[in-house]
């Protein structure tokens, strides 16, 4: 009876809907409250209840046959329920005492909301919340309503959207705030604050919403709040603060730089009106930080990101360690500028360290229902995922998945930060299926990317990345099946990426080298000239676009190297040759000793320097090229694939040339490798695919071995090339009998495990494709 009576009052007081007030029902449910009372004696929580029925229906209807029964019998349980402190009391009063749906009624309707809301604030009491917007839509419902009484109703609803997240309470503020700006006369103390209030209110709901007009009139409305509020005026601040949001989310939404420029400058003027120790000035720090941070990826300042590093320092270190609300925010931003200054400088090792411990501390700290844990998530995956490249330590990369597949499964659909995550997944899973070989990897990555387009309209600043990537990983997906529809489909994507990328922005380069790979596939697949010709195009281009010491110039040099040796075999001039070696040297002199991509470089410089070979019969040339070969394949961060293929290649040029010795150690090298490329962390399928990819290493080993008279380490090379799978076979083959005695439950899951190894399976593959291109 009691909860029938709650809902009904709740569901007025949430939708403005009176029906279920005036229900004949609702006189039944109260009836029988009364009726199961002993002694008529109504308990506290049953007045409150009563009294919140009456006291709604004469907020429904104050001039209504029934009005002053209903208000009489609203205050009488109100004064019986002791949950009424005295300035509630006086606010009901002097609405009772004031003439229905007059400007006095309202204003005292208005002031009662508010003292609600000061309970709400002390108690947490939801039923406050409630009954204040009652109050305040029944004052705002007048004909004679004040731009003070739309705008106090307005803030009601804004704090019942940030306590349950009812989008209709955010949609119905912006109505009412909108309301009270116009009503405001010009000059009103107010109108700076309700225009700063509206400009918020239409951020948040295109953030939920993705509604674009929404953040057009939040940036114009956000403006009108400055202006509102000249030099010297105490709201100039928090103003300029938030239009700088404004202004931000509309960058990245349609990445028009003058945007960027006004939230760094707004953004500076904010935080210059403040103070150190300002309780705003954390968050002032690190939206600025934010700003100069992309405008560093646009113009390539690097004073820029220094000083956004800085920025964020000083955020965190101003965040009280009790704060858990905010220092994991801060904390987030910190490793992300620390993460782009070590990716665009390439040199700073100290800085990817911190990110990460940042980055990790950030999830860490973050409460599991915290809405900005998934960004926080997939931050940290981004980090890990660099990380990797630097160093190719695979725990980092598993780690990476891990943490943006929860970042992904976090976010609900409609989301705006949903694409960036689902792009990062994507990359993350491409990398690991090039360092493993796994095609559920693949497949997952294909999935998650195509996801990501959808999820990032036309015209988003990340649009671009998520094309870009999907193009990357379709093209590889061609190699591994040979689907043709997957190579059509990645070469429109790379297109559509390439027209988001005029001249002077930041990932033209990795665009244009991503649509160059992609062309120069269909090539050696179609032999059709028009795509190499593009492809080399695209490949200069992006060299040309890309900073001298960039940390993706190396792989834009790379692969302008592999269009252009295709462009040999086809018969182009010497001076083409001349630019392959070229690029080759720089692309190796761009990534230091250990770097997991240096074997790929080597490799490519290998390539060049033996079709000089073959052009001239140097062997100077030939002997840069094994050396090089064997430099790749001793590369110790490289993925165990590319170090096969470095390997391979140095022993068929040292075949070639006679060097039998020098081709035993390349193709031997190669054979230790198998192992690592077979390993147990992909399916069985997917092993013995990788490994029928190299079934020719140990009968080429064992040939070079007779070559050099050493026929018993022949017989040893040829077991090694063709038993990775058996020796797996029999590892897991050890008998249990005794296990099963002594300990059953161990031996049954060791059987479970043997069973689960030997049945997983994925669609079988074509081999391996081995090629540098850009993670945007």
């Amino acid at each position: 009876m009691l909860d029938a009576v709650e809902r009904r009052t709740a569901h007025y007081a949430r939708r403005g809907d009176p029906t279920a007030i005036f229900a004949d029902e609702a006189g039944v449910d109260e009836d029988r409250c009364f009726d199961a009372v002993a002694g008529g004696v109504l308990p506290p929580a049953m007045a409150t209840a009563l009294a919140r029925l009456h006291w709604c229906r004469y907020l429904a209807r104050p001039t209504g046959a029934h009005a002053p029964d209903d208000l009489r019998t609203a205050l009488l349980l109100f004064s019986r329920s002791g949950g009424e402190d005295e300035e509630v009391r006086a606010d009901r009063a002097a609405v009772a005492a004031a003439a229905p749906g007059g400007r006095e009624w309202a204003r005292r309707l208005s002031d009662l909301g508010i003292g609600l809301h000061t309970r709400f604030e002390r108690t947490g009491d939801p039923a406050d919340l409630d009954d204040a917007v009652a109050a305040g839509r029944a004052a705002a419902g007048t004909a004679l309503a004040t731009s003070a009484v739309l705008g106090n109703l307005g803030g009601l609803l804004e704090t019942r959207f940030a306590h349950t997240g009812d989008l209709a309470d955010l949609a119905e503020s912006i109505t009412m705030i909108r309301a009270a700006l116009r009503a405001a006369p010009t000059g009103h103390r107010l109108r700076p604050a309700m225009a700063n209030n509206l400009s918020v209110d239409l951020h948040a709901y295109f953030q939920l919403t993705g509604d674009l007009p929404a953040l057009q009139e939040a940036v114009e409305v956000g403006r009108e709040a400055v202006v509102l509020a000249p030099p010297g005026h105490p709201d100039r601040g928090r103003n300029q603060a938030n239009l700088g949001i404004a202004l931000w989310g509309r960058f990245q939404r349609l990445g028009q730089m003058k945007d960027l420029q006004e939230a760094v400058a707004v953004g500076r003027a904010a935080l210059a009106l403040l103070p150190p120790g300002h309780s705003d000035r954390t968050a002032r720090l690190i939206n600025l930080g934010t700003a100069l941070t992309a405008r560093f990826e646009r113009l390539g300042a690097v004073g820029d990101l220094d000083e956004a590093v800085t920025l964020y320092r000083a955020a965190v270190e101003a965040t009280p360690a009790a704060d858990r609300s905010a220092a994991p925010g801060h904390l987030s931003n910190l490793a992300s500028a620390l993460l782009t200054r070590a990716r665009h400088t390439g040199s700073r090792a100290a800085d990817l360290e911190e990110a990460v411990a940042a980055a990790r501390a950030a999830v860490a700290r973050a409460v599991p229902v915290d809405p900005e844990r998934p960004g926080y998530l997939s931050n940290l995956g981004d980090t890990l995922h660099t990380r990797y490249r630097r160093t190719g330590n695979p725990e980092d990369l598993d780690e990476a998945v891990t943490a943006v597949r929860a970042a992904v499964r976090g976010t609900p659909d409609g989301h705006t930060s949903r694409g960036k995550y689902l792009s990062n997944l994507s990359t993350a899973l491409w990398t690991r299926y090039r360092r493993a070989g796994a095609a559920t990897d693949l497949d997952e990555a294909v999935t998650a990317a195509r996801a990501a387009v959808r999820a990032t309209p036309a015209g988003h600043s990340a649009h671009g990345v998520c094309q870009s990537t999907l193009a990357n990983i379709l093209s590889d997906r061609f190699r591994l099946c040979g689907r043709p529809a997957d190579l059509d489909e990645a070469i429109t994507a790379a297109h559509a990426a390439a027209t988001t990328a005029p001249a002077g922005h930041p990932a033209r380069a990795a665009y244009l080298t991503n649509l160059g790979v992609a062309l120069r596939a269909r090539y050696q697949h179609t032999g059709h000239p028009a795509d190499l010709d593009e492809a080399i195009n695209a490949a200069r281009a992006a060299v040309r676009a890309v900073p001298p010491r960039h940390a993706d110039r190396a792989g834009a040099l790379s692969n302008l190297v592999g269009v252009l040796l295709a462009d040999l075999q086809r018969g182009a001039a010497a001076q083409v040759l001349d630019e392959a070696e070229a690029a080759a040297r720089a692309a190796v002199d761009a990534v230091p000793t250990g770097h997991p991509d240096r074997a790929r470089h080597l490799i490519a410089a290998a390539a060049v320097r033996w079709m000089r070979f073959e052009r001239t019969r140097d062997l100077a040339d030939a002997r840069t090229a094994l050396r090089l070969c064997r430099r790749a394949a001793e590369e110790p961060a490289t993925s165990p694939p590319t170090r096969i293929v470095a390997g391979f290649s140095w022993g068929v040029l040292a075949a070639s040339t006679g060097q039998w010795a020098g081709a035993l150690a390349g193709f031997e090298t190669s054979v230790r490798m198998l192992p690592l490329v077979g390993w147990r962390g992909v399916s069985r399928t997917d092993r013995e695919r990788l490994l029928s990819e190299w079934a020719e290493l140990g009968p080429h080993a064992a040939a070079c071995a007779i070559r050099v008279a050493q026929p018993s380490r022949a017989v040893t090379l040829l077991e090694q090339g063709r038993a990775v799978l058996w020796s797996q076979l029999l590892e897991t083959r050890t008998d249990l009998t005794s296990l099963r005695t002594r300990a059953p439950g161990l031996a049954a899951r060791l059987d479970a495990a043997r069973v689960a190894l030997d049945d997983a399976d994925t669609v079988p593959a074509r081999p391996l494709w081995h090629e540098n291109t850009a993670q945007t």
